[in-house]
């Protein structure tokens, strides 16, 4: 999908091809990459549509001037801030984590965007009796990546 994928159909090249290997014993297929923008985008304009509604159902009394950062691994398709913003009527960027140390280069990418942040939120506000300031984000990133990962395969 990221790879491959758009979030505006009309803009996908019709002539590309891409292969679709297949799973659970199904056959491979060639696809456009039109066919999978067309996929794609209903999807998209359906959860920036959802995300729009919660928006107006927020308590935010202002108006939303300053601009919306998309995150995540959808946030990395061709041409999904041009779909962003015909909906929004907004600036939209693609936020990117920005970190050094050794594990930048493995999350330096807008699918890390939010966990990044959450980490760097957690950090910076927990007290120093909840949170041990020697630890450095290379060991914090290690520690929680571990512990989604085993809670994903117990979940699963």
């Amino acid at each position: 999908k990221c790879q491959y994928g758009s979030a505006k159909s009309p803009l996908a090249d019709p002539e590309e091809n891409i292969n679709i290997t297949g799973t659970n014993g199904r056959e491979s297929k060639t696809i456009s990459r039109k066919y999978l923008a067309a996929i794609i985008e209903p999807r998209m304009d359906e959860i920036f549509r959802l995300v729009k509604n919660e928006i107006r159902k927020s308590d935010y009394p202002g108006d939303y001037t300053f601009g919306m950062v998309l995150t995540g691994g959808g946030s990395q398709l061709e041409h999904v801030t041009d779909l962003a913003q015909e909906i929004f009527q907004q600036h939209i960027k693609v936020g990117q984590p920005h970190l050094s140390g050794g594990v930048s280069e493995k999350v330096n990418n807008p699918r890390y965007s939010t966990a990044v942040g959450l980490i760097n939120y957690g950090r910076q506000n927990w007290s120093e009796l909840e949170y041990d300031n020697s630890l450095d984000i290379n060991s914090i990133f290690k520690r929680s990546f571990n512990r989604m990962g085993s809670f994903l395969k117990n979940w699963y």
